[in-house]
């Protein structure tokens, strides 16, 4: 039976036609066996077989009877484990091959390669070969018999040079590069793996078809893989009708981008993991200034990634960023990048963060957009290179992806302050923070999504002032865009904010005399403003504190001491009864903090007005009764 198992494994099955063996038992008449089923048909273009006397057949074992093939596919010729003893692939045909497991001797009696991992070493070969003069495009299709999990690869026309040695002791710096121009293994266990239609130009094409690594798909799985001692395969060729605007693989780098002209569409695929795709822009005739989008459909199943860089490779946008999410299936758009002269020229690149199609195309779209000195420019993510806001006007931005950062610049030779509002967008929950040099000062998330936010009190002047606006939940609109409008008053007439510290005080000083306006804005804001007290030391000045209220609010105020520790209060302010804290006070400096009493209300409108002054006459309720001395 030894020899009977040899002979099976020799014998590639084949889908058109039943193939009959026959042994002689020695000892006990006659068995007849008959293979398996046939290979699950795929979807490929009708061929003609050959007839059987010209197939190439692998070589014959000793004293064993070949079978005989009435018609169907070419069959590998072993050895095709090299580019250089590739099996011939027919054009808009199919090849039957097996990876099969080593014997258990070579025939010149040396030993076998090793098995790596229980899975056979075993790789076949093919050249496909073009002719004419023109490009063709080819999709290539694995189809394995039963439940082995095959990996199909395209390879260079020529093997990588080795890495030269080194010159002096030590490792060869940098890995060899890689013959392997894409490997196909999106699917499974006994399923198919496609190369999508790919443009191949006259001459030799070389493929590879291989078993996964056993190491691999315990990694991948938990558990270890089935052996695979024999694995029966159908690998066939389709010529398909050329596609216009389909991407011209390889394109992995942008030495072999492929050109992207304004308003003409580019298709392209994510076909297998690490699949890159560049492409170079066309701006020929662009205007200096105006603006750059690009969109790409989505593709189902799959997240895809696309990046920007100008001439020096250097990223400009990268969507999604960080760990930015975007739904596998969704579209990206990159949208308000400015064009300048010294960047091109500029390219594009589509990849995967996650799964594959071979069969599912993107489509890649360049517009250009005229220049506006009213809309964000990006990149614009951080001060360094804000969009800035002129004086008076409006700028329109767009939170086109879930990690779009935008950030605004306001300048003032005068101090002023300035309230800025960020008007809604459709489905976004914006974010609007106040930013002072490296750090957020004041974040504002009050509304609902769609609703716009307002940052009040940002000082302006001489030193320039930054908001960013961001959205939370991983919202956004690529089409719906929102407008950063401001009002500005003189400085010195309001609150400073950042002010919900005691360390944070510096600016928002009281002088007897004096009033201030101040907001409880966003939620939770806490105010703290500082004044000093002068005279000889033993004497006591008597000073009020007073505070209007808040529509819809009840308001606390808290007065401290040098120290930090709480003098006294005075709760329930509110707009129709306002109220304050008249006490005698020692040389020193104090603060009062004013903040809304349940947390959850604020206002960006209403201000409260907080002022220090000589108290006219005596309230009954300038000290507390819990801290009045005894009678």
């Amino acid at each position: 039976m030894g020899r009977l198992a040899s002979l099976l494994r020799a014998v590639h099955r084949v889908p058109s036609a039943v193939v009959h063996i026959v042994v002689t038992c020695l000892a006990t008449g006659g068995l007849v066996v008959a293979c398996k089923g046939e290979p699950a048909e795929v979807p490929q273009v009708p061929v003609e077989a050959p007839p059987a006397s010209e197939l190439p057949r692998p070589p014959t074992p000793e004293g064993a009877v070949l079978p005989s093939v009435a018609s169907g596919p070419s069959r590998e010729a072993e050895p095709n484990d090299g580019r250089e003893r590739a099996s011939p692939l027919p054009m808009n045909g199919a090849v039957v091959g097996v990876l099969s497991a080593p014997a258990s001797t070579t025939t010149d009696g040396a030993s076998p390669p090793a098995i790596e991992d229980g899975l056979h070493t075993d790789e076949d070969w093919y050249e496909l070969t073009l002719d004419g003069t023109s490009m063709q495009q080819v999709r290539l299709q694995l189809t394995p018999e039963g439940r082995a999990d095959l990996v199909l690869e395209w390879m260079t026309a020529e093997a990588p040079p080795p890495p030269q040695a080194p010159k002096s002791k030590g490792r060869v710096k940098g890995a060899p590069k890689s013959d392997v121009l894409a490997s196909i293994d999106n699917a499974g266990d006994g399923e198919v793996e496609i190369l999508p239609p790919v443009s191949l130009s006259p001459g030799r094409h070389y493929f590879r078809v291989k078993a996964k690594p056993a190491k691999a798909k315990l990694r991948k799985k938990g558990a270890p893989p089935p052996p695979v001692i024999d694995a029966p395969y159908r690998l066939s060729t389709t010529i398909i009708d050329p596609e216009p605007g389909l991407e011209q693989e390889p394109n992995g780098d942008t030495a072999s981008a492929g050109l992207l002209r304004p308003g003409e569409p580019r298709k392209g695929f994510c076909g297998w993991a690490k699949d890159l795709d560049w492409y170079k822009l066309d701006l020929q005739g662009a205007d200096p200034g105006g603006y750059l989008r690009i969109d790409v459909s989505g593709v189902p199943d799959v997240r895809l990634r696309v990046w920007l860089v100008d001439k020096t490779k250097a990223t400009i946008v990268k969507l999604p960023e960080g760990k930015g999410s975007l739904e596998a299936g969704r579209s990206v758009v990159v949208r308000d990048v400015m064009i300048s002269p010294d960047a091109q020229p500029y390219y594009v690149a589509v990849d995967a963060l996650r799964g594959a199609s071979p069969s599912e195309r993107y489509t890649l779209v360049l517009s250009l957009e005229p220049a506006d000195a009213t809309r964000e420019s990006e990149p614009n993510w951080r001060p360094a290179n804000a969009s800035r806001v002129p004086p008076n006007a409006e700028m329109r931005g767009f939170i086109s992806h879930p990690t779009d950062w935008d950030v605004f610049r306001f300048e003032s030779l005068e101090p002023m302050q300035a309230t800025i509002t960020v008007t809604g967008v459709p489905d976004v929950d914006l974010q609007v923070e106040a930013i002072v040099g490296s750090r957020v000062t004041m974040t504002v998330n009050d509304a609902p999504t769609g609703a716009p936010e307002t940052l009040p009190l940002v000082q302006v002047g001489p030193e320039p002032a930054f908001i960013r606006v961001t959205s939370r939940l991983n919202t956004y609109n690529a089409d719906k865009p929102y407008l950063v409008t401001s009002s500005f008053t003189a400085a010195g007439l309001g609150e400073v904010e950042p002010n919900g510290d005691f360390a944070e005080v510096t600016g928002t000083t009281l002088r007897a005399g004096q009033a201030l306006d101040g907001h409880i804005h966003p939620r939770a804001d806490l105010d703290v403003y500082a004044f000093d007290v002068t005279g000889e030391s033993g004497t006591l000045s008597p000073l009020s504190l007073e505070l209007s209220g808040v529509p819809g609010m009840s308001l606390a105020l808290q007065l401290y001491d040098h120290k930090k520790s709480m003098i006294t209060k005075k709760t329930g302010i509110t707009l129709e009864a306002p109220g304050g804290i008249t006490h005698d006070f020692a040389p020193g400096r104090y603060y009062v903090r004013v903040r809304e009493e349940t947390g959850q209300n604020a206002s960006a409108d209403h201000a409260y007005t907080i002022r220090l002054g000589q108290p006219s006459v005596t309230p009954p309720d300038a000290v507390p009764d819990e801290l009045a001395p005894p009678g």
